[in-house]
């Protein structure tokens, strides 16, 4: 990837590895300064080889994590990549005509192909001007009798003439030496050749469809098109890339191909503009001369008028984008770039007269939706009834349209290599997450280990902040080594993830595009500074924690109690807080008082560091701003006013995200309220802590657990984005944990009724179990970590379980049909049953049903919506036996147009009375679900540029709508006469039709747009539309397979593919399975440390209660009973781990499918026992070994020796 979050990953790189340089700096002047602790704090590491060793693999998942999503993200970004610039060449940009409507000539004339030759023939940045012509066309081998049913054919322009201008006129001979040629790549046997040098009756072909067709050298391809078969003589197979792209491609001559497809010469659909890259740099040209050409063909004239149209509503239009900027400005919705165009269009609207750069903008399609999108979402009144007239009028502005083709592409690869990372990162934080507790749980249990080391280090006269460097040395040197390795292993888990994902998508053996691992330099530094910064700060927290002990107890070695914190003076906070306003002067003064008093000055010079680092500087100003009221939070006040005021702020900036943190933030500064209220009425501090931590766990739990629709009469204007499962997960199990923690008694007692029944287990169970529960805050933290890492899981596998399960079910997707076959639309079947009973290959009598469908883009609009300019809106014309035969599903429908005994609430029954309702009025249409509900998705939309239906509520039952009427516009143009109007009815299942144009060769992916009966077409055009789509059903015995196969035979003048709907969805639930076993493994990277923890836990175990083993050894324990205990105590922790965490997915996955009810009512709730159970028994196992050998050390001590222990 070359950018990350907007951001160029070199520069992300060099600053992580900058910062990253300096703290390691900082670190080893304090050593130097301090060689004493250095050797104290690194001593410990090769004393207990096998506990270092299980700390390096638990610290190294942050580092693990974010290299694999990183070079993941490499690997999509760069296969992407590849994959565009092969399929494009030398392309740079491209010109074509404007896309007006269904009927308009795409061509581009002789005499506009010379403006473009004129005007950038002298240009230096260019080195290449190629008209070209394209189409898809059936290709057949006659030696070998193989097929492609859609190549693309493409003529170029090789003559040295563009349009009427001729080259070598302009300086004589070899004028046009300048423009190279367009690459084209030797044939596959070495040999260069020349396109221009084709005869009229010879092609080449790429090495792609050569594969195909098994093609050689002076076979005759006949290719299919209109006007009858050609047939070529094939001079050579030439290898993919340039101009022979990375598809099944024909090459030939423009003159040949506009011979074939009976153009008018001089004519091209296309003109491909290729950049002198060597000299100049592509994204700074590429723009320069698309506006520069932008000029050149967009009308002067129009755009005054334009211009001088918006001047009545000139301050209406400026104030809606400017407010549109104040909202939006600095988020995610609207770019740098977005904003600057806006700006600059103001600009021009506060002008007199427009320059240039109105005319630049408004040919921008970009800028010219969001333009839109502002108004038709602003209260525009009377100016909202001329917008459809300017949408026309801005629509006419461009003769020709210009776009920078290579820098559009490339960046679709860095959004999708960013999806990937975004996506992999985002649920990979679960694991992040659980590394960092790890990172803290060790610290802790580092610092109960040496808890009299360092009370006797602390009684001669060490300060806390050398305990604190100790930590850090010692940290860093774990930091680094798990850094190191896990990078690594996370690059090298990132390559067998992109293996398994190849298999999932089918590329492993796909010839036009192929997933290839990739990782570059500035990830893998990226992937190891994150992961090792992460560490180092954790550990810092850690480290100052821990440095908090009582001296006299430490010594002692009795149960840990930390120095309560001094608590300056109200003054003195303030001061501090001012002070901090000027950071890097208040902790450079702080150094030079350091060393003169001797004392502190390795972390005066690590808070001088972190503060020129800026994060330190915002970290001491807020925490300064806390330490004035700190002595005030043990009171709870505070945190609920905090609570309380961000969620005001959450319902302000309808942010569901922070509402919900600021209500579980308020319920805890409640809860403490009531402990302290408790408390000092004579409750009991333990039943005290018990009713409220528990009450508040259960109320925290509900809120984030809860379906929406149950709390809709106060969340319904709160907006929810994918942040929110994150947040959920946490404090989900955070609260859980209390719940568990404060009531584990329970847990005992129902054990020692259930296991304590017999005698055998009873005396290993107790102990194990009582000290599991002594220590709270070790086990809740090490039961998180499995709960937070169980809980993604459980969650994945229940959602994946639950889509699965629809598209198993057939009718859901392919609405019952066998066989689905898709046509080239200028090359339409007359007459399909005839053809078909005259072929000798197949048989009318293998049908039942045959139904034909026209699927056409248009533009529509709803009629009495605030957004006033047509979008994007597929129309789907088809047979009225189409409608009586289907079974696809519908979400929602208006009763009103349905027989009045149709009951909604049952799905079958609804879904019949809609598309009878079709059948019998061409007036009415049923409309796919992504025109009509919003869907979060991660990355970006994709039915951003949609019509979208306005005021749509499927009340409180989920299946209830309210008409809508839509108006259809073809954009011929804009007198009305080919517009027409149609009542939408129903929403359409989102599940319907939704595999459709993965292996067929239509509109992908799936269906977006209406329903309707063909008759429409009749009202956009005077021509008749043909048939596209045949929706087959065979008789029963028939094999659909063979059907679907011998239609792509017989109708390969039609250029027909055709598949077996059954046989495609089986395809796609096995893709399914194997991406949720892609994303399972990655998520089981987390599960690591979760028994990485169990191990050092159990380490610590043995060490500290060698004192307790001896006893129960002397009163008649065995060494095998001493194993088991240790044992039982680790299963114990990883059930209620991985308990809690399935008992919380499953819970979280019940609501999110509880609020997808609208969008498919097919949705159940299924738990995939058996994966799930494979899981936690590979859990239960891998904790099982981890354990075994501490248990074993355990069961090996002598009672006398551990009895000498003190």
């Amino acid at each position: 990837m070359e950018t990350l979050f907007g951001l160029q990953m070199q520069y992300i790189a060099a600053g992580l590895t900058a910062t990253l340089l300096i703290l390691i700096l900082a670190i080893a002047i304090i050593a130097i300064r301090n060689r004493f602790l250095i050797k104290l704090s690194l001593r410990n590491i090769p004393r207990r080889r096998t506990q270092s060793i299980l700390i390096i693999v638990g610290l190294m998942l942050s580092s693990t994590i974010v290299a694999a999503s990183l070079a993941i993200g490499d690997t999509i970004t760069g296969s992407i990549r590849n994959a565009v610039l092969e399929g494009i060449g030398d392309t740079d940009i491209r010109i074509s005509k404007p896309a007006f409507g269904v009927l308009d000539d795409p061509k581009i004339t002789a005499e506009e192909i010379e403006e473009i030759a004129v005007k950038l023939y002298s240009d230096p940045r260019v080195d290449g001007i190629m008209p070209i012509s394209t189409e898809t066309a059936p290709v057949l081998n006659q030696r070998t009798r193989l097929t492609e049913a859609r190549a693309t054919v493409r003529g170029y322009n090789v003559d040295g003439s563009l349009g009427n201008f001729k080259p070598q006129a302009q300086g004589g001979p070899g004028d046009d030496s300048r423009l190279s040629p367009f690459e084209l790549k030797p044939s596959v046997n070495g040999d260069e050749i020349d396109l221009a040098s084709l005869a009229d009756d010879e092609v080449l072909i790429n090495e792609n469809l050569g594969n195909k067709l098994e093609a050689q050298p002076g076979d005759v391809l006949t290719i299919v098109t209109p006007s009858g078969r050609q047939d070529f003589r094939l001079r050579a197979v030439m290898q993919k890339g340039g101009m022979a792209a990375n598809d099944m491609r024909v090459l030939l001559p423009l003159s040949s191909y506009d011979r074939i497809y009976e153009n008018e010469p001089g004519t091209a659909e296309l003109v491909d503009i290729s950049l002198d890259l060597d000299n100049y740099d592509l994204e700074i040209e590429s723009d320069d001369i698309v506006e520069d050409l932008s000029l050149e063909f967009t009308d002067a004239e129009l755009a005054a008028e334009l211009h001088a149209g918006m001047e009545p509503f000139r301050d209406t239009i400026v104030s809606e984008i400017r407010n549109y900027i104040n909202e939006k400005s600095g988020t995610n919705e609207l770019s740098t770039e977005q904003e600057e165009d806006l700006n600059e269009f103001i600009a021009e609207l506060e002008r007199d007269e427009p320059t240039e750069r109105f005319r630049v903008l408004l040919a921008k399609d970009a800028f010219v939706g969001l333009f839109f999108g502002i108004l038709s979402g602003a209260e525009l009144g009377v100016v909202a009834e001329g917008l459809p007239q300017l949408a026309f009028a801005i629509g006419q502005l461009e003769r020709l349209s210009v776009s920078d083709f290579k820098v559009f592409l490339t960046g679709i690869a860095e959004q999708v290599g960013n999806l990937f990372f975004t996506f992999f990162t985002f649920f990979g934080s679960f694991s992040v997450i659980v590394g960092l507790l790890l990172i803290f749980l060790i610290f802790v249990l580092l610092a109960s280990e040496r808890q009299q080391e360092m009370g006797i280090a602390r009684a001669v006269g060490t300060k806390r902040g050398h305990l604190v460097q100790m930590f850090t040395f010692e940290g860093l040197a774990y930091a680094i080594g798990a850094a190191a390795v896990g990078t690594a292993i996370g690059i090298a888990v990132s390559r067998v993830l992109v293996v398994i994902m190849a298999n999932a998508f089918g590329t492993a053996d796909d010839e036009t595009f192929s997933i290839q691992f990739t990782v570059t330099g500035y990830s893998v530094l990226t992937a190891f500074s994150i992961g090792l910064i992460l560490t180092l700060a954790t550990v810092i927290f850690s480290a100052y924690r821990v440095s908090k002990l009582n001296i006299v107890v430490a010594i002692r070695n009795l149960p840990e109690e930390f120095v309560a914190s001094t608590t300056k003076p109200i003054l003195r906070r303030i001061l501090d807080f001012v002070f901090w306003i000027f950071g890097p002067v208040y902790a450079l003064v702080g150094l030079i008082q350091a060393m003169r008093r001797h004392e502190d000055v390795g972390v005066a010079i690590l808070k001088l560091v972190s503060t020129l680092l800026v994060i330190g500087w915002v970290i001491g100003l807020i925490a300064a701003f806390f330490r004035i009221f700190a002595p005030y939070f043990k009171q709870g006040w505070p945190y609920a006013l905090i609570g309380v005021a961000l969620t005001a702020l959450g319902f302000l900036n309808a942010s569901a995200w922070q509402a919900y943190i600021g209500a579980s933030v308020a319920v805890y500064g409640f809860t403490m309220l009531a402990l302290a209220i408790m408390v000092r009425v004579g409750v009991r501090e333990a039943i005290a802590s018990r009713i409220c931590y528990t009450v508040a766990g259960v109320l925290i739990l509900v809120m984030w657990a809860l379906p929406q629709r149950y709390t809709d009469f106060i969340t319904e204007d709160l907006n929810a984005n994918v942040e929110m499962f994150i947040f959920a997960g946490f404090f989900m199990v955070a609260s859980s944990v209390w719940i568990i923690m404060y009531n584990s008694d329970v847990i005992v007692r129902g054990l020692q009724a259930t296991l304590g029944r017999f005698t055998a287990v009873r005396p290993i169970m107790k102990p194990a179990v009582a000290y599991a529960v002594a220590n709270r805050f070790r086990t809740g933290l090490t039961v998180s970590m499995f709960a937070l890492v169980i809980f993604v899981l459980m969650s994945f596998s229940i959602l994946n379980q639950s889509f699965s399960g629809l598209l198993q079910t057939p009718e859901n997707v392919t609405g019952g049909f066998d066989v689905r076959a898709n046509i080239d639309d200028d090359l339409p079947i007359q007459d399909i049953k005839a053809d078909i009973d005259a072929s000798p290959d197949l048989e009318l009598r293998d049908f039942e049903l045959i139904v034909g469908q026209s699927d056409i883009e248009l533009a529509g609009r709803q009629v009495d919506g605030e957004e006033a300019r047509f979008l994007e809106l597929r129309v789907r014309g088809t047979e009225p036996e189409y409608f009586r035969a289907t079974k696809l599903k519908i979400t929602a429908a208006d009763a009103a147009y349905l027989p009045s005994n149709t009951d909604l609430s049952d799905e079958d029954e609804r879904a019949r009375a809609v598309w009878d309702a079709l059948a019998e009025d061409p007036n009415l249409v049923a409309i796919a679900s992504e025109h009509a509900i919003d869907f979060e998705v991660i990355g970006p939309d994709p039915t951003e540029g949609l019509m979208k239906l306005e005021d749509v509520d499927f009340g409180e039952s989920g299946y209830e709508f309210q008409a809508k009427e839509i108006e259809i516009v073809s954009g011929d143009d804009g007198d009305g006469s080919m517009t027409v109007k149609r009542t939408v009815i129903a929403v359409i299942d989102d599940l319907a039709e939704s595999l459709e144009g993965e292996t067929d060769g239509g509109p992908a992916p799936g269906f977006q747009g209406i329903y309707t009966d063909h008759q429409i077409f009749s009202e956009l055009s005077d021509e008749p539309v043909p048939f596209t789509i045949y929706r087959m059903n065979v008789a029963e015995g028939v094999d659909p397979t063979r059907v679907a196969s011998t239609l792509q035979t017989v109708f390969l003048d039609n250029s027909m593919l055709a598949v077996d709907t059954e046989e495609e969805l089986s395809t796609a639930v096995a893709q399914n399975e194997q991406f949720s076993l892609l994303f399972q493994g990655f998520m089981g990277l987390g599960l690591v440390v979760g028994v990485a923890a169990l191990g050092v836990l159990s380490l610590r175990a043995v060490n500290e209660r060698r004192m307790q083993i001896a006893i129960m050894r002397c009163i008649g324990y065995r060494a095998r009973m001493i194993r088991i205990q240790f044992i039982m105590e680790s299963i114990f922790i990883t059930v209620i781990g991985t308990g809690l965490g399935m008992g919380l997915g499953a819970l979280i996955s019940w609501s999110f499918l509880d609020d997808l009810g609208d969008a498919n009512q097919g949705l159940t709730f299924e738990i995939p026992w058996l994966s799930i159970l494979v899981v936690v028994g590979i859990t239960i196992i891998a904790a099982l070994i981890t354990t075994y050998v501490p248990a074993r050390q355990a069961s090996q001590v002598y009672p006398a020796e551990a009895l000498r222990y003190e």
